[in-house]
C-alpha cells in the first residue's frame, strides 16, 4: 500500500491498505464485517447513520485527490485529531437536522458561520496547551517504543508546537529520524536538544553513537564522558569511548577504557579483541599477544566469523615480538579458515625466508 501510495496509484493503495486491516492478527481498526453490521442495523431498524468514514473520505478526495486517510486527519491509527472531531460534531448535527431533531438551517448563513467561528475559537482557546503537548509527547513515546518511527515523528513535532523545547519530544524526534536513516536531520534535532546548556542524560549515548557514525569523534567523546559521569558502571559506554580514543589515535586512553569496560563486565569477547588491538597500537606487543592467545585458545562463539582475522592479527603481534615462526603459523591458520585472506597471504610470503 505504501509503495502504491508513493507511486500515486491511489486506488491500488487503498485496496492494499484495506487488505492489511483484514489480515491484521489483532485489528484495532474496524474490519469490513464490523462496518457491514453497522450498515445492516442502520437499514433494518431505520436508525439514523452518520457515515463518518464516507464523509471523511469525501473530504480527503477534495483536499488531496485520493481517499486514503492519514496524518492530516488522525493522531495515530484510530484517533481523529481535534479538527476532525470538530467536523464529526458538525456532521452529527447535519444528521440530527435531517431527521428534524434540531431546526433546519443553512451552514452558509452569515450568522451561522459567525457563530460557528466563535464557538471554534472558544474551544481552541480553552485547550490546555501544556496538557495537550504532554498527551502528544506520550503518544510519540509509545509509537517510538513500538518501532513506529514514521508515525512518531509528526506527534513529536506537534508536541513541540505545544510545549517548545520539551526534551522528551525532541529526543523522540531525533531518535526516530535516525532510525529512519535521516542522520543529518537527527543531528540537527540533537543539537537543538542540547543547545543553550540544556541537558538530557538519556540522549548522551544515542547522540554519541550518531556523532561516531558521522565521524565527529571529539564531540562524541564529550557526550560519552558525560554518560560515564552519570553512570560510572556503564561498561558499554567505556567500550564505545575506547573505540573513539582509537579513532583519535589516543591509544593509551583507549586501552584504559577497554580495561575498565572489561573490569565491569568481564570476558566480553568484543571488548577483549578491542583491548588486544589497542595494546598493539600502543606498541605493547607482548600484552597484545597474550590477549590474542587467550581468545584463540578458547574461541568464543561470537567471534567464530572473525577467526581468520584473529589469527592474522595475532600473527602481526607475534611478528612485532620477533617470533617469526609462530607468526608464520598464525598466518597459515588464517588462510586455512579463509583462503581469500590476502593480507595473511602477503604476510606469509614476507615471512617465508625467515622461517626457512
Amino acid at each position: 500500500g505504501k509503495a502504491y501510495f508513493a507511486a500515486k496509484r491511489f486506488e491500488e493503495a487503498r485496496r492494499s491498505f484495506a487488505q492489511a486491516i483484514e489480515e491484521d492478527i489483532c485489528p484495532l481498526r474496524a474490519v469490513a464485517g464490523v462496518r457491514e453490521a453497522i450498515d445492516r442495523v442502520h437499514k433494518s431498524h431505520n436508525i439514523p447513520l452518520v457515515d463518518f468514514e464516507d464523509r471523511l473520505r469525501s473530504r480527503c478526495r477534495k483536499e488531496a485527490d485520493h481517499e486514503i486517510l492519514g496524518d492530516g486527519y488522525f493522531m495515530d491509527h484510530v484517533h481523529p485529531n481535534i479538527e476532525v472531531h470538530r467536523l464529526l460534531g458538525l456532521w452529527i448535527i447535519d444528521s440530527m437536522r435531517d431527521i428534524k431533531l434540531v431546526p433546519d438551517w443553512n451552514w452558509n448563513n452569515p450568522k451561522i458561520e459567525a457563530r460557528l467561528l466563535e464557538v471554534r475559537e472558544k474551544v481552541f482557546k480553552g485547550i490546555d496547551r501544556n496538557a495537550h503537548g504532554i498527551a502528544l509527547r506520550n503518544l510519540a513515546k509509545v509509537l517510538h517504543w513500538s518501532g513506529k518511527f514514521q508515525e512518531a515523528i509528526p506527534c513529536a513535532i506537534d508536541g513541540l508546537q505545544m510545549i517548545p523545547h520539551d526534551p522528551e519530544c525532541r529526543f523522540v524526534l531525533a531518535s526516530s529520524l535516525r532510525n529512519l536513516g535521516r542522520a543529518d536531520e537527527a543531528l540537527e534535532e540533537y543539537d537543538k536538544l542540547f543547545e543553550n546548556g540544556r541537558d538530557f542524560p538519556r540522549a548522551y549515548i544515542p547522540f554519541a553513537d550518531l556523532l561516531i557514525e558521522k565521524g565527529h569523534f571529539e564531540a562524541a567523546k564529550a557526550y560519552l564522558l558525560l554518560a560515564i559521569v552519570q553512570n560510572p558502571k556503564n561498561a558499554s559506554a567505556f567500550a564505545t569511548l575506547g573505540f573513539v580514543h582509537m579513532q583519535l589515535g589516543e591509544y593509551k586512553l583507549a586501552s584504559e577504557s577497554f580495561e575498565e569496560s572489561n573490569r565491569l563486565v568481564e570476558g566480553n569477547p568484543y571488548t577483549m579483541v578491542a583491548l588486544a588491538q589497542s595494546k598493539f597500537a600502543e606498541m605493547k606487543y607482548a600484552e597484545s599477544c597474550e590477549l590474542y592467545r587467550k581468545l584463540i585458545e578458547k574461541l568464543p562463539v561470537e567471534l567464530s566469523k572473525q577467526q581468520a582475522e584473529l589469527h592474522f592479527q595475532f600473527g602481526m603481534a607475534l611478528g612485532k615480538c620477533d617470533k617469526k615462526r609462530e607468526a608464520f603459523l598464525q598466518f597459515e591458520e588464517a588462510l586455512k579458515v579463509d583462503p581469500d585472506h590476502q593480507s595473511a597471504r602477503d604476510q606469509m610470503a614476507n615471512h617465508t625466508e625467515t622461517v626457512r
